[in-house]
């Protein structure tokens, strides 16, 4: 297999979609965290890049981390607490994995800004939809006169786009300041994100 593409691009796609794989549940978005950590793992240890795991913050991650393993081997449930505390370390790995790739792809965090970007624009059409129309598109109703959208009977919409939208208003940010877009859509795109604002503080309190 072609290194550019295991070790750049399909991680990249990974990232890309993991905004998306966040609506479906916990296991699409969490298979691609951990497929992004194996693969930088094994792109560390074939190309021996050293240079991100240097750092205060990895080092603090991995006392905090020893600590969770040692408090779970004193659980009541050990192996349970013990698998959970093990693999934790696999979102160190994804955020490492994260910064090569922005390193190698300039045009990543606009994709992952495009990406947040439909997936707003679909809960918001889904989530109004299903406010009015008292079901969603595929007709999902209701929960308790509170909106839910995609997530079905999870009621953490509200929870979705208070964690994800500053993410995608920081990208903005910085895509902004790196004139990436055009003026004119660069423009036009602070209209859009106010609109964006507007329509998911209702949705939040709806949900």
């Amino acid at each position: 297999m072609n290194n550019n593409f295991f070790f750049i691009k399909l991680p990249s796609y990974l990232v890309i979609l993991i905004p998306l794989f966040l609506i479906t549940g916990s296991f699409l978005p969490d298979l691609a965290v951990s497929i992004c950590a194996l693969i930088f793992i094994i792109n560390t240890i074939k190309n021996s890049i050293n240079f991100y795991y240097d750092n205060k913050f990895v080092k603090f991650f991995f006392i905090f981390w020893i600590i969770l393993i040692i408090s779970s081997l004193l659980s009541d449930h050990l192996f349970y607490s013990f698998f959970k505390s093990f693999f934790y370390v696999r979102f160190l790995l994804f955020s490492l994995c994260l910064w090569y790739l922005l390193n190698e792809n300039e045009n990543l965090l606009k994709y992952i800004f495009y990406s947040l970007l439909f997936c707003f624009l679909i809960l918001i059409f889904d989530g109004y939809f299903q406010f009015f129309f008292q079901k969603n598109i595929f007709g999902w109703p209701l929960i308790d006169t509170r909106v839910s959208s995609f997530f079905k009977d999870e009621l953490i919409l509200g929870s979705y786009f208070s964690r994800v939208f500053p993410i995608f208003f920081a990208i903005y940010i910085w895509i902004s300041g790196q004139k990436i877009f055009s003026k004119k859509f660069n423009n036009s795109l602070i209209y859009i994100i106010v609109f964006l604002f507007i329509c998911i503080d209702v949705l939040i309190f709806l949900s």
